[in-house]
């Protein structure tokens, strides 16, 4: 598995699971959870930042920032064809 293919599984699940709504950190932490997983990480925090930028920028992961008054995080809402 790669990141891309392990940012987009974590989107589609949280649709399964009635979320639409994540942060940033969630994606961070998808690292960790790689390491738990497949026994290795397949990247390291920034790695997976850099991706999630990515997938939004090249338009296969439509997402829109929405305002977070609590904390200075991004929040992210999934928009498109996966909501």
């Amino acid at each position: 598995m790669k990141v891309k293919e392990h940012i987009m599984g974590f989107i589609k699940n949280s649709l399964i699971i009635g979320n639409k709504y994540f942060y940033t950190h969630d994606i961070q932490r998808l690292s960790d959870q790689g390491l738990m997983t497949f026994g290795r990480r397949l990247g390291s925090y920034g790695t997976y930042n850099r991706m999630f930028r990515q997938l939004r920028q090249d338009g296969y992961l439509e997402v829109r920032k929405v305002e977070n008054p609590k904390s200075r995080e991004a929040r992210w809402e999934i928009r498109g064809e996966y909501a």
